[in-house]
């Protein structure tokens, strides 16, 4: 039991050793980094909305932008049973994808968010930059009903 207890020892001792070293204000003046995030989504969904509705609750009244001179109640148009099975939203990678000149080996890009200040003259702006990448969205099936009517 002591052997395996030396040689632990000898083992563990050395991994704990190599601490990290602190660094002054000198040496840190000439360190320059940046940080960003890179999203590399794979992301698989289905959706179902029962009703996606708009319209004009009170109608068309008669007067300058109705040339047809009628008063008409409620309008709405929408979509109704919206399904769409089997959404996939990945990066672009596929060797044999050329759709738009697309090149995966030299354009396949993460999605990235970074964030910067610019300062010109005395005024200075934080800003985001959000880049979506190059994304390939595909469905197995979709369907909905368009409908018209007077209720959403």
């Amino acid at each position: 039991m002591s052997r395996w207890l030396a040689l632990m020892a000898a083992v563990l001792v050395p991994l704990t050793s190599h601490g990290m070293t602190l660094l002054n204000d000198s040496a840190l003046d000439l360190v320059y980094s940046q940080a960003g995030i890179s999203i590399n989504p794979d992301v698989t969904l289905s959706i179902h909305v029962d009703v996606i509705a708009w319209g004009d609750e009170d109608g068309l009244e008669p007067g300058p932008y109705n040339p047809w001179g009628i008063d008409t109640g409620p309008g709405y148009i929408g979509v109704k049973d919206l399904r769409i099975e089997n959404v996939r939203v990945r990066l672009r990678t596929d060797p044999n994808d050329h759709y738009g000149g697309y090149d995966a080996a030299t354009m396949c890009k993460p999605m990235t968010i970074d964030v910067g200040t610019r300062t010109a003259g005395d005024t200075s702006q934080t800003f985001v930059r959000l880049a979506p990448g190059a994304l390939q969205v595909t469905a197995e099936e979709a369907g909905f009903t368009v409908t018209l009517g007077s209720q959403p």
